[in-house]
């Protein structure tokens, strides 16, 4: 994001001259500093462009290193940069990361200005403020500068989030006929594509289809996923091993134990993976998340204390805490051990002080699925003492009061969470819920309009909801639930409410 003040003055000049021109934005304040010239590292390049980030501190030394050993070199330049503008779609709040990009685009186009390397960059910059159709124009089939495998293939992921998959799909293969083309890069965008648009079957086909076109390591695991989706865990399992005996990595013996265990029955074989990850793997992410699935299969043979302390090591040592704090609650709960996994939240907050949802977490479960409404009140008030803006907290707290059936409490806590969000159309419904149980029909009725305007789901939900008996005969109930709702959820926020 840039301010007001530059958008304006940058579409301004587009509007002008039809394309943005490296010189220009210098002079708008998007780039500085003189520049330099040219070497090559693939293995960097693919690490930035097909990393989860979590090494990005490695990889951000290995990318200034690359630069101080040739600072004038134009590829250095652009590693940099698109190390910084990867780091930015990941962290959008923090513009240093983008200015960095734009910074380094523009040196890489002033060392350069006949290759590849700076515009890549600077039209992924343009498609971040808005500006698609200048980043287009820069990337354009046109003889400014001399086009590699990376020109379609940075096209093909701007177009793909405006032209779908056919025109994106193009310019991949027109990158895979290039010559010096990595696959593993090119792949792993093509694999994501396909993912987006199919599922099932089709996504197997297709998939195979471009396997043969590409050969990637990232190609080949989607496979293996698709396949175990579509019922075919042994074809999946033989291409991961496949895949770790030509060209091992951290990644593919995680997939390959989790199919082992998870859908062949080979729980044995999957530990011996999994105990190796977790004690030699370079990636901290990797090796958290082996614990992670080892704390699983300890579950499953009814070893709690391991699988508790296993999952307290994997959640506080991951960046991803949530993904994996919600992967040890799908466990606790396929094993109906729900009880444990609320011990388990009591230690992960003391390991990990501070967080909010933890407490949410204990209390939704405490409330719905262990019927502990008093000790799940007390779970949303910490939750709420430390994050007091979460409309989604006085939710679950108003549940545990309607559970117990004190509906005066849950009426109070529901209208707090409409005042802190009133577009919570599950809120808005949750009060309608109540009145209606307190005989405040007309009242109900109006809070239920409101709900279904926030989201048009929630008169289906309401038809059969047991909370509205006492208006099964009311006139305008009957014409609000009746009545075709066209209404988009106004809001991201799950349809959890009380008849759930």
């Amino acid at each position: 994001m840039v301010t007001d003040a530059k958008q304006t003055q940058l579409a301004k000049f587009a509007r002008n001259t039809g394309k943005i021109l490296p010189a220009a934005l210098m002079a708008l304040g998007f780039f500085s500093s003189p520049l330099r010239a040219e070497s090559q590292s693939s293995g960097l390049e693919t690490s930035i462009w097909t990393s989860g980030l979590s090494d990005y501190v490695s990889l951000e030394k290995a990318a200034v290193r690359a630069l101080q050993q040739n600072p004038t070199g134009a590829y250095e330049h652009y590693l940099v940069a698109e190390l910084s503008l990867r780091m930015f779609k990941q962290h959008p709040e923090d513009l240093r990361y983008l200015k960095q990009a734009s910074d380094m685009s523009q040196q890489a186009i002033e060392l350069a200005p006949t290759k590849e390397y700076g515009y890549l960059v600077a039209a992924q910059v343009l498609d971040l403020m808005g500006y698609r159709a200048d980043a287009t124009e820069m990337l354009s089939e046109r003889p400014s500068f001399a086009q590699g495998w990376r020109t379609p293939f940075v096209r093909a992921i701007i177009s793909s989030t405006y032209e779908g998959e056919k025109s994106s799909l193009s310019d991949f293969e027109k990158s895979l006929k290039a010559p010096g083309v990595s696959k593993e890069i090119v792949g792993s965008y093509i694999a994501l594509n396909l993912e987006s648009n199919y599922a099932g079957t089709e996504l197997v086909q297709k998939l195979e289809i471009w396997n043969r076109k590409a050969d990637a390591t990232a190609m080949r695991i989607s496979l293996a996923k698709a396949l175990d989706e579509s019922g075919e865990p042994n074809r999946a399992q033989a291409i991961l091993a496949d895949l770790n005996k030509k060209n091992p990595s951290e990644e593919t013996r995680l997939a390959e134990a989790t199919l082992l265990y998870a859908q062949l029955n080979r729980s044995k074989d999957a530990e011996t993976l999994l105990l190796a990850l977790a004690a030699q793997g370079q990636d901290q992410n990797i090796r958290m998340a082996a614990k992670s699935h080892l704390a699983k299969i300890r579950l499953q043979k009814g070893d709690t204390r391991t699988a508790a302390s296993l999952f307290g090591e994997s959640i506080e040592g991951t960046s991803d805490k949530l993904k994996w704090i919600s992967f040890s609650h799908n466990a606790y709960r396929q094993q109906h051990k729900l009880i444990d996994f609320t011990a388990l939240l009591t230690d992960l907050s003391l390991r990990l002080p501070g967080s909010s949802y933890l407490y949410a977490l204990q209390g939704e479960v405490l409330s719905e699925n262990l019927s502990q409404h008093e000790k799940a009140v007390e779970s949303f008030e910490a939750a709420i003492t430390l994050d007091p803006r979460r409309s989604e907290f006085y939710n679950g707290m108003g549940l545990a009061y309607y559970r117990m059936q004190k509906h005066e409490k849950a009426l109070a806590v529901f209208n707090k969470a409409i005042s802190l969000d009133p577009k919570d159309a599950t809120a808005r419904y949750n009060e309608a819920c109540v009145l209606s149980l307190m005989g405040r029909k007309s009242e109900a009725v109006g809070s239920l309009e409101k709900a279904i305007l926030l989201d048009g789901r929630l008169q289906s939900v309401a038809l059969t909801d047991k909370d509205f008996e006492s208006l099964r005969t009311n006139a305008e109930f009957q014409s609000l639930v009746q009545t075709k709702s066209n209404t988009k959820p106004k809001n991201s926020n799950a349809v959890l409410t009380i008849d759930q």
